[in-house]
């Protein structure tokens, strides 16, 4: 009799919990309503903002993990905002749906951001990619390369090896233990530990004021968003390993601005050793710079979007000659 009540009464308290935890996921959603537009891609439905005069080859951002397309339009968004750009995002992430395709690759996202570009017909783009939002930049230009003029890449995750997941990502997929840390335990007791990460892994800087509230940070507690976020991190090294073979594919124009302190990638294994294998590299290393330089660099990275952009050029003046 005694061990019944124990379990109806740790049965009332994880229903309790439960109901809880989707309260506060329902506030989650609630305090950071989708502010962009949607769109049906591929059996997802997509989430963007675009801002500036429409142009016919716009710049694409893609944001890092864990984040979404605020991340990146808090940073650039004043900085970019005389010129197109699409601030996605995505797949899986912030209010982006994600395919049930299993499992899920950088090849299927670029796959799926492509069929994205045709349905708002747009063929030809200036691509820029965060941190895990690099390494889909890239393998979008290695699949895509005729709709690609140049490439921005900020702190990027390029290559094997990227490190362990985190153990958050990895308990996440366990059995039973799995199910109640990602629908119980993050939503009532993530935001602080988003803050924290935040912190991390914006050293040697400061995180600016307000961060996770101005970026929308805490959408990424909700299970189906964590859950992308976690396979992406999970599988990042066998999917890096493969994908860097090809970077000598990549004979566009590369601007990549990166940290040498930075805390969450290897700066001189992701950054300084690939851009030797890509044929047109254009590298910024800023002293102080973190994992998230887009928040402080601004003007760096806006003259290196022109340096490559202005290579880019070039490169199709000196094509249209050859062939004329």
């Amino acid at each position: 009799m005694a061990e019944l009540m124990i379990a109806g009464l740790a049965l009332v308290l994880l229903i309790g919990l439960a109901g809880l935890a989707r309260h506060k996921i329902r506030t989650i959603e609630a305090r950071f309503a989708p502010t962009g537009t949607f769109i049906d891609v591929g059996g997802a439905r997509l989430h963007y903002r675009r801002t500036g005069p429409r142009s016919s080859a716009p710049l694409l951002v893609l944001h890092g993990a864990s984040s979404n397309h605020l991340d990146s339009h808090e940073a650039l968004g004043e900085a970019l905002a005389d010129q197109d750009v699409i601030w996605l995002d995505r797949p899986g992430l912030g209010w982006s749906d994600r395919p049930t395709t299993q499992p899920w690759s950088p090849a299927d996202e670029a796959a799926l951001i492509a069929r994205f570009l045709d349905t708002l017909d747009i063929h030809t783009i200036d691509l820029m990619g965060h941190s895990w939002g690099a390494a889909i930049a890239a393998r979008f230009a290695l699949d895509h390369s005729e709709r690609v003029r140049c490439l921005v890449l900020l702190a990027p995750a390029l290559a094997a090896y990227i490190g362990d997941p985190g153990w958050f990502n990895s308990v996440s997929r366990w059995p039973v233990f799995g199910l109640l840390f990602v629908h119980l335990l993050l939503p009532l007791a993530g935001e602080k530990a988003l803050d924290d990460g935040a912190s991390r892994a914006f050293a040697p800087e400061t995180a600016p004021c307000d961060y996770s509230t101005r970026t929308a940070l805490p959408l990424i507690l909700r299970p189906r968003a964590w859950m992308a976020n976690a396979s992406d991190m999970v599988h990042a090294n066998p999917h890096l390993e493969l994908q860097e073979r090809r970077y000598h594919e990549l004979e566009l124009p590369v601007f990549i601005l990166a940290g040498p302190r930075d805390s969450v990638v290897w700066t001189h294994r992701h950054t300084t050793l690939t851009a030797r294998r890509l044929p047109d590299a254009i590298v910024h290393l800023p002293a102080q710079a973190g994992h998230n330089p887009h928040h402080s660099y601004a003007d760096d990275i806006l003259a290196g979007l022109a340096q490559a952009r202005a290579r880019a050029l070039s490169r199709e003046t000196r094509s249209s000659a050859e062939t004329a």
